[in-house]
């Protein structure tokens, strides 16, 4: 009888850890983080030649639903981070008041056993043309 009890209390001991997804941070999709630069390389908005507030990201044709743009500072730049969704159209990158260009994303979507559906960009194009990587996988977008 008292192995029995012993069996049960470690069986139950053994299955509580079982789970191996507790310990597991999850991002669930990767952002888009690029800067803006003119053909010197100096940042635009750092020089003030253009505000967060004159970007716009949108799926071409539908300006109503703008992906949002949020500001990153990282080594004494401004740098613009944004979250794409896995819809395989491309965007329209506009800089209001200036000029608009096609922002197109290599994606690969994948599950995995504990976070799900994860987004990964492979590749960021404007205008067809791969945008060159500046600092750490992060892009950089040339404005001339």
């Amino acid at each position: 009888m008292r192995r029995r009890y012993l069996f049960i209390f470690l069986l139950l001991i053994s299955l509580s850890g079982c789970n191996k997804c507790s310990d597991t941070d999850c991002i669930f999709s990767q952002p888009f983080i690029f800067k803006l630069s003119n053909e010197k390389g100096e940042n635009l908005l750092d020089h003030k030649a253009v505000t967060i507030s004159q970007l716009n990201i949108y799926h071409s044709g539908n300006r109503t639903n703008a992906l949002r743009l949020r500001t990153v500072r990282q080594e004494n730049e401004t740098w613009i981070e944004v979250y794409v969704d896995s819809n395989p159209s491309p965007y329209t990158f506009e800089i209001e008041g200036v000029v608009s260009h096609t922002l197109r994303f290599d994606l690969m979507l994948y599950k995995t056993e504990c976070c799900g559906t994860i987004l990964e960009i492979k590749e960021a194009y404007l205008n067809e043309t791969a945008i060159p990587e500046s600092h750490g996988g992060w892009k950089n977008i040339i404005i001339p």
